[in-house]
């Protein structure tokens, strides 16, 4: 299984909302072979500080593959996701 690790400020930040909508989407789209956590606001904070992240919006991939300081598209997800191992029907 692969897990995808989300950041997001939880604001009014346009690339904070969009990252939570992403992830929702591929939660339900890859449902059984992904797993979508989700940190959001002071909890995605603390957790930046361990993943030497500088800021949100942010998705890891099985803990190495790192897009930060955007929101993804989904073909930048989807190329992401394939990397990691998830290989998409």
């Amino acid at each position: 299984m692969v897990t995808m690790e989300v950041f997001s400020s939880g604001g009014h930040c346009d690339g904070c909302v969009r990252v939570l909508e992403l992830a929702d989407r591929y939660a339900e789209r890859h449902r059984g072979k992904l797993e979508v956590i989700k940190f959001i606001g002071d909890k995605a904070t603390s957790i930046l500080a361990i993943y030497k992240l500088d800021c949100v919006p942010a998705v890891i991939i099985n803990q190495k593959l790192r897009i930060e300081g955007i929101c993804p598209s989904e073909a930048t997800l989807d190329n992401a996701l394939r990397e990691a191992g998830l290989w998409q029907d």
